[in-house]
Parts: C-alpha cells; structure tokens; sequence
C-alpha cells in the first residue's frame, strides 16, 4: 500500500510523520511539503499515484486531478466543523465560540467541505489567545491521528452525523481584511480586533492608514517611556 503524507515544515508535522511511519511500517509511506511554488511545480511534474492520500496541517489545495490519483484522501482539519476554512484559532475567539478542535474528513474538490468522520473538541477558556488555541487543536489532531490511522489504511471509517458551518467558513483574504482598521472603528470593536488577530510574528498584520500613511500596530506603548 501506497501513502502520500502531506503536512507542512512544523515539528509536529515531523512527529506526526514519524508516529505513522513507526506504527504502520508494513505501509510505503512518502512525504510531501508543499510549501513553496518549487516544490508543488515538482510534485505536479511528476504527479505521482498513491493508495491514500494523508493531509495533516496542510495549506495546499488539492484539485480534483490531485485527487484522481488517489483511490482515497482524508485531512485532518484543526479545528471542529464550526471553523472550516483558514485561521480558525482566530475566528474562534472572534466569534465566541472559544473551541479547540480537530475535525478528520474526507478531502473534496472544495475546501473542509468533504464528508466528517471524527470530531474531537474542548471548550477552552474565554482569556485563551490564538496561539494557545492553535497548539491545543495540533496536539488534539495528532491524536486523532494516531486513533484513527488503522481506519484510514483499511478504509473502515463512515461519515458521522455533523455537517460544517458554511457561514462560518473563512479564508486567508478575511484575515487580511479584518486586520484593516477604519478610522472610525468602535473602541471596542478595535480591542476586540486587537486580542482575536494582533500576531507580532505575522507578515498581515492589524493596520490602518490616515493621510494616505499605512500604520501597523506593533503593540500598546509603554505608558512608562517618555
């Protein structure tokens, strides 16, 4: 049996790699990271074939050729169904869900829109930031995972009873336009902005521009500097 791993550079994209090759080393495992144009121009030039396809914590978008050369495809989605689509560990919190998650599906030609197999979730609390949310949600679907993978290789898993949230579903460009600040936003709406997006380590950040001049916050001033 054939298996394509599709994940991205983290370390625990290494660990959930290196879980699967060491509990099933009866399968022929490969990875891919398609994270940069080179690699995805490569793996599209040599359009390999595979039993099933593995996405875990993975940005690229498969199409339907991508798919056609896979008998089946399943992702692992970081987050329940309530928060299909990019960043949900940001939306979560924008939203009032406050949820961590992992969501195992079937992979379709539209994006976290394939048939829902296992959910694993947790309330957190109302003060988490996103970047706690975002580790939980990992550390929950490499467990779900590691649970499920013998049911993926045999094909045994059938679709449960949830559906996503098309209203809810996000994608990169609303990030982008949620970090866009008008002049006249409400004081707290712009909190509210501030704990849901503001990412110092991130190139879309919250901005605004008066003048003609673009600002970018980079956090609250020191009321103690001069």
């Amino acid at each position: 049996m054939k298996v394509h791993f599709f994940s991205g550079n983290k370390a625990i994209s290494d660990a959930a790699f290196d879980g699967c090759t060491g509990l099933r080393g009866d399968v022929e495992w490969r990875r891919f990271s398609l994270t940069d144009q080179a690699a995805r121009d490569a793996y599209n030039a040599e359009a390999p074939e595979a039993d099933i396809i593995i996405s875990f914590l993975n940005s690229f978008i498969f199409r339907e050729e991508h798919l056609a050369r896979a008998k089946q495809a399943y992702n692992i989605h970081p987050s329940t169904p309530q928060h299909p689509g990019q960043d949900p560990q940001h939306w979560t919190i924008y939203d009032g869900t406050f949820v961590s998650g992992a969501t195992l599906h079937r992979i379709s030609r539209e994006v976290d829109a394939g048939a829902i197999l296992d959910v694993v979730e947790k309330t957190v609390p109302e003060e988490s930031r996103p970047g706690e949310i975002d580790r939980q949600s990992e550390n929950m679907a490499l467990a779900l995972l590691f649970r499920r993978l013998d049911d993926i290789l045999a094909g045994n898993l059938q679709p449960i009873d949830r559906q996503w949230s098309a209203e809810n579903y996000r994608r990169r460009s609303d990030f982008v336009s949620i970090c866009q600040i008008p002049s006249d936003i409400e004081p707290e709406e712009l909190e509210r902005r501030i704990r849901c997006f503001h990412m110092p380590s991130y190139r879309n950040r919250l901005q605004t521009v008066i003048c003609d001049r673009r600002f970018v916050y980079a956090g609250d001033a020191d009321p103690k500097a001069d």
